[in-house]
């Protein structure tokens, strides 16, 4: 969770925000993709590592997954007929 370690779930979350700004940016319009990141930003930004590990690391991580690979559909669907 910690956004100096490149390899962090935070680290990561940023770039992909970045990115996704940038994307919407150039592309004059947001879509499904960055709600589903501003999702996982509340979603992650209000847990700590306590809840993490109560609910499971296993299950976080599987749940992020799923989230990581709901977003990468929802920008392939966005700006498919964009580029």
């Amino acid at each position: 969770m910690d956004e100096r370690f490149p390899r962090s779930l935070a680290f990561c979350r940023n770039a992909l925000r970045e990115n996704l700004t940038a994307l919407g940016r150039m592309h004059g319009a947001q879509g499904r993709c960055h709600d589903l990141m501003r999702e996982v930003d509340n979603l992650i930004s209000t847990l700590t590592v306590d809840e993490i590990f109560e609910q499971g690391l296993h299950e976080f991580l599987i749940d992020v997954m799923a989230r990581n690979a709901a977003i990468a559909d929802a920008i392939a669907e966005d700006y498919r007929f964009l580029a």
